[in-house]
C-alpha cells in the first residue's frame, strides 16, 4: 500500500548519496544516525569518506557500527589515504584507503555528497 501524498508536492525517488565525515565521532555524533535514518527510509548511502579526523573513527568504538551498516546494506567505508598515514591508520577489509579522487569521483556520480564535520 503506498502512502498518500499531499497536493501539490513533488516526490522524487532519492539517488545515490555519499557521506563525508570530516571528523571524531564525538565531534559528528549525527553522521552515524544519518546514515542509519537512511538506510531505513530505503535509500542507504552508497559509500562514507572519512577524511582528516574523520579517519580515526576506523579506530573508535563507533567502528563495529560502521562495519554493521557496510555488512548490512554493502556501504563502502573508504579512509582518505593522506589523513590515513598522518593518523597512522591502517585500513582493512572494511575500511579501504583511497585518495581524494575517489572523492571527487563520488561527488561526480552521486546525486548527493552530505558533510559532517
Amino acid at each position: 500500500m503506498q502512502k498518500p501524498r499531499l497536493a501539490g508536492v513533488f516526490y522524487f525517488p532519492m539517488k545515490s548519496i555519499t557521506l563525508l565525515i570530516k571528523d571524531e565521532s564525538g565531534k559528528t555524533p549525527a553522521a552515524l544516525r544519518y546514515a542509519k535514518a537512511l538506510v531505513g527510509s530505503g535509500n542507504p548511502p552508497v559509500s562514507v569518506f572519512f577524511f582528516g579526523r574523520g579517519v580515526c573513527q576506523a579506530t573508535e568504538a563507533i567502528h563495529e557500527e560502521w562495519r554493521a551498516l557496510s555488512r548490512l546494506c554493502g556501504v563502502s567505508l573508504t579512509l582518505c589515504s593522506a589523513s590515513a598515514e598522518k593518523f597512522r591508520i591502517p585500513g582493512d577489509t572494511d575500511f579501504a584507503i583511497a585518495g581524494l579522487g575517489e572523492l571527487m569521483a563520488k561527488g561526480l556520480e552521486d546525486a548527493r555528497v552530505i558533510s559532517f564535520g
